[in-house]
This record gives C-alpha cells, structure tokens and sequence, in this order.
C-alpha cells in the first residue's frame, strides 16, 4: 500500500459512524447477513464516499440511508485513515465492491440528539435487522477479525478513558 492509503486505487474509500448517547453508550447495529463466521453480527454503520463527498457529508448520508438517524451533533472526525484487506470468503461483498481490495476508512464521532423514535432499520437496502447502545469497549470484540484492528484503534482515538 502507498504512504498515504486514501490514494491507492485499490482501496474503496468509506466512512464509520460512532453514534453517542447522553449515557456514554455507542449505537451497534446486527448486521442481516451474519450467517457465518467471517461476518460478525455487529458493528457500526459505514458506507463509500460518492465523488466530491466529504466525510462528514458521507458519513451523514450513510447514518441518514442505513439507519434513519439524523438528530446529530458532530463531535470528532478521526485523525488518520484506517486501511484493511477484504478477506477471501467475504460472501456479501457487491460487484462494485469486489473490484477493491479492501477499504480505507476515516471514522466520524456525532452525538445522538434525538429521540430512539426515529431510528429506522427498515431502509433499502436493508443492512441491518435489529440495534442496541453498548459499552465503546465492547465494539471491538463484536466486530469481524479483520476489523478488529481498526476498530481497538479506533475506540482508543475516540474514547481514550476506556
């Protein structure tokens, strides 16, 4: 990989979202297509940078597409761009995604500010089948290995207490 991975051609740029409640929680969502093993049942929301998006645009628009969430507040974007590798039996991976060799992520922080009401899984494409708010330090051992890196380094960017 070059020096800077959110040049390489070959790394689909993406953005994750870490939704905070008031209590310290972090939204997780269960993925719909966990039925085995190298797909973990959850994680956070992410999704590919449209061209001329910013992170913050994407990572708004995919939070908006993938869950309903838009009562945010913008708390942090992560400092660096965290690259992984697509495993070889990733089943549910689209066309259009099977052309990369993995992602390369930059990581957005927002604060809920609404109410649970409007948190809706039933968007199309549906991702997702049922969320919960859980302890940041939990995240990185619900997630698939190969992002599991990412996510501890993630987590300790983000929240640096736990």
């Amino acid at each position: 990989m070059s020096n800077k991975p959110e040049n390489d051609p070959l790394y689909r740029k993406n953005v994750g979202i870490i939704v905070l409640n008031k209590d310290g929680k972090v939204f997780m969502a269960k993925r719909i297509d966990f039925k085995n093993e190298i797909s973990a049942p959850w994680q956070f929301p992410q999704g590919g940078m449209d061209e001329g998006e910013s992170v913050e645009q994407t990572g708004l628009r995919e939070l908006r597409e993938e869950t309903g969430i838009t009562s945010v507040r913008l708390l942090k974007i992560s400092q660096e761009w965290h690259a992984y590798n697509y495993p070889p039996n990733v089943h549910y991976l689209t066309p259009d995604k099977r052309k990369f060799k993995g992602q390369v992520q930059k990581w957005i922080l927002v604060e809920f500010t609404g109410s649970e009401s409007e948190i809706n899984l039933n968007k199309e494409p549906v991702e997702f089948c049922e969320w919960e708010w859980k302890n940041p330090s939990e995240a990185p051992k619900l997630i698939v290995p190969f992002k599991r890196p990412i996510y501890e380094k993630i987590i300790a960017e983000f929240f640096p207490e736990n």
